[in-house]
């Protein structure tokens, strides 16, 4: 004779149930009516009794739906993504709230098929940018590093200095920042376009403004 498989699942009993339960010797004490035993013959057993009340496998609890734990989850392939275009004006606004705000959408959050190793990101257009501010004494003490790569190579640059001669890297090196750091990021980073003043050229994507955070 083969084998039966036999499989638990937190369901209502019926009397039908327990009948055919019962005639293929699958009862045993230690069950409840809160469980039901499904049966699955295998090919090769003789006659053709099969339950054919359950097909999903999954665990339903009593009084669900059973429609609703047939939906799947899309996962995207990375290859034709629809992305979009959005426009934040930098004029007045903290630049670390800018940042945050923009860096989300490069990395698609805002996006129903977010994933988090697909890049569905949509592009980000920053524009006044050297009209960007920061909170309390920050503009006065925050120094920017960078290295040239030779002993004592080391050169500082107030943040008062880099935003007159410029403003489009303080903006790029906050938003980048908070990218992630791998091949992805650097990914997500090129959609970002940053300009001074108030136009760009990129009206041919029909770019959405948006309200940047104050």
């Amino acid at each position: 004779m083969a084998p039966i498989c036999v499989t638990l699942c937190r369901l209502r009993w019926s009397n039908e149930d327990w009948r055919f339960a019962a005639r293929f010797g699958g009862v045993h004490g230690s069950l409840t009516q809160d469980a039901v035993i499904l049966f699955r013959t295998t090919p090769d057993w003789p006659g053709t009794l099969k339950d054919e009340r359950t097909t999903t496998g999954k665990t339903a609890e009593p009084g669900s739906n059973a429609s609703n734990m047939n939906n799947t989850t899309t996962i995207p392939s990375g290859k034709d993504i629809q992305r979009k275009w959005f426009v934040l004006d930098a004029a007045g606004k903290t630049l670390g709230r800018l940042s945050t705000q923009a860096a989300s959408i490069l990395a698609g959050k805002n996006n129903v098929l977010y994933t988090p190793y697909i890049d569905v990101g949509d592009h980000v257009i920053v524009v006044n940018c050297e009209k960007i501010v920061l909170t309390g004494m920050k503009a006065d003490k925050k120094l920017y590093r960078r290295y040239t790569g030779f002993p004592g190579g080391l050169r500082e640059e107030s943040f008062v200095k880099l935003l007159a001669r410029r403003p489009e890297a303080i903006v790029e090196q906050s938003i980048k920042g908070m990218l992630p750091k791998s091949k992805m990021g650097r990914q997500m980073a090129t959609k970002l376009k940053v300009y001074k003043g108030p136009h760009h050229p990129h009206l041919a994507q029909q770019p959405v403004a948006l309200e940047g955070k104050a």
